[in-house]
Formats: structure tokens, sequence, C-alpha cells
């Protein structure tokens, strides 16, 4: 099991131990924080020197932010022209595919299409009661009773469903050399009906992605409460803050990093994964935004 290790700013390079096979570098979830040139270098430098593998994580974007990976593509295809690239656009996806034919590509979690609300870590669960009854001779006879929320023929669908998961679609992600797909660690249970052998997984831990939007509910938190709310210049907030949202009906604490939710699951059974094709554990150090 390959172990690899995301960072999105470089002083997280900190947290690099020897045990890392492979560095993370980028960002999924604002054009904004599209990696420098000189930031990139560095990083791959530091991989270059230390025998790491590297990926670079790339976001969902528009036309203005397109140019901006297409340059960075540039930069990594004339130091490292096989590069693994992780796309969450399929614009980028085009890009890559057209453009820096030698990239490794892998499909981004944003674009796995999971099912990751929180609330199905409830919803799934089957709560077991007790309950004893006479039989007809008088005596008590034990029953079990299962309260379900959900029918159990539902299970594989909310465990298991990602873009993937239709032989059309894995056949079309393997026709174009895409052999990898990006997943989270979902708290209500995983399951991976993948083509054996055909497709690889890289599981995230332990911050689940929720959802993410362009309108940044982080931009402009420190200005005047008064305000109402509107689009805000971005002063890249997400930066420095971190909130936390909890309600009665959520059994996970959701954290809102910038213009996306995450939760927290640690759980995770290496020996589950054996048999899977999940082949790479991808750890964050901190809240990547």
């Amino acid at each position: 099991m390959e172990k690899a290790i995301f960072i999105s700013r470089i002083k997280q390079l900190k947290f690099i131990k020897p045990d890392y096979a492979r560095i993370y570098y980028g960002n999924e979830f604002c054009e904004r924080l599209i990696s420098s040139p000189s930031l990139l270098k560095e990083v791959l430098f530091y991989a270059q020197k230390n025998n790491l593998n590297f990926t670079f994580v790339t976001p969902y974007v528009t036309d203005l932010g397109l140019k901006k990976i297409n340059s960075l593509f540039e930069l990594l295809y004339r130091f490292q022209n096989s590069c693994e690239v992780v796309f969450n656009d399929w614009g980028v996806f085009d890009l890559a595919r057209s453009e820096y034919p030698a990239f490794t590509l892998a499909l981004g979690r944003l674009l796995v299409k999971q099912k990751r609300g929180p609330r199905l870590i409830e919803l799934l669960k089957r709560k077991i009661k007790a309950r004893f009854i006479k039989d007809k001779n008088g005596g008590k006879v034990k029953q079990i009773l299962i309260q379900k929320k959900l029918p159990l023929s539902l299970d594989d669908y909310y465990k298991g469903a990602n873009i993937s998961s239709s032989t059309i679609i894995h056949d079309f992600l393997i026709s174009h050399g895409v052999k990898r797909i990006e997943m989270d660690n979902v708290a209500q249970g995983l399951y991976l009906g993948l083509p054996q052998n055909k497709i690889s997984v890289s599981l995230y831990l332990p911050y689940v992605y929720i959802t993410t939007t362009f309108f940044c509910p982080t931009a402009g938190c420190a200005a005047n409460k008064n305000n109402p709310l509107k689009i805000k210049k971005c002063g890249r907030e997400c930066q420095r803050y971190v909130f936390k949202l909890t309600h009665k009906s959520m059994p996970k604490t959701i954290y809102l990093k910038g213009n996306t939710q995450f939760y927290i699951n640690k759980k995770l059974s290496i020996s589950s994964l054996a048999k899977s094709p999940v082949n790479r554990i991808v750890y964050f150090p901190e809240l990547v935004v």
C-alpha cells in the first residue's frame, strides 16, 4: 500500500516522514489558490531531491483558471513529462489529453460523485431491538426486530455509487488512459464495484469532502457583520479561518474552510482493503484548501 501526503503550502513540507512515498501538491477547490510556478518548482525539486513520486492536483476552473493551469502544465512537462495529474474539471482533462499526452491522469474526487452526505451514517444504521412474546403454551420466546430507515437493497448504492461504477463510464476512462480514481473514506462504509486490475483507487484520510461552491461564504468573513450577504472580494480568508458547523440532526461536525465543507473520518481497516482496488492512502496533515 503506497502512502502519500497531500500538501497545499510549502510550509507543510515539514509534515513529510520517511514512510511517505509520494507528494500530492495543489488545490482541488478554488482556482484563486492555484500554485505559482515558483512554488511548484520548489515542491518538484524537494520531491526529486528526496526520491518521492509526485502528483499535481488541479481544481475546477473557469477559462482564466485553465490558462493558469496550462502554464503550470508546461512547467511540469519540461521538468517531468510523465507526471501524474489529478483533474477535477473535464476542461482540464481535455487540455491534458490533447496537449500533454505523457501525463498520467487520475479522476479527482470532485468528479467521482460519491454519496457523501453525513446524514447517510444514521440512515444506513440498522438499529436492533429485542422483545419477548408469549408462545402458545404461555412460555416466552425472544423475538429480534430490526428497525431500518432505508431498504437494505440501497446499501450498495449509497456505499459504492460513483461515476466509475457504470460500465460505460469506466470503459470510457480506461480507453482515455485514466486508470486511477481518487475517493473519500466515507463514514457509511465503502463498496467498490470496479473492474479487477483495471482501475486503481486512492483513498483520502481523514477529511471527507462533502460539497463545494464558486460562491465562497468565507470571503469577507472578517468584514462588518452588518453587511448583507453578497459576493465579496476574496482576501484568502480561507487560509486563516476554519468554521465548525454543528446541529443535533447531523451525526458529524462539519468543517467549513473557504468554499468547501468536510467532516472527519479516521476509521479505516487496512486489512479490509487487501483485496480491493485501493492501493494508495493519501493523508492530509491539515485541512487543505
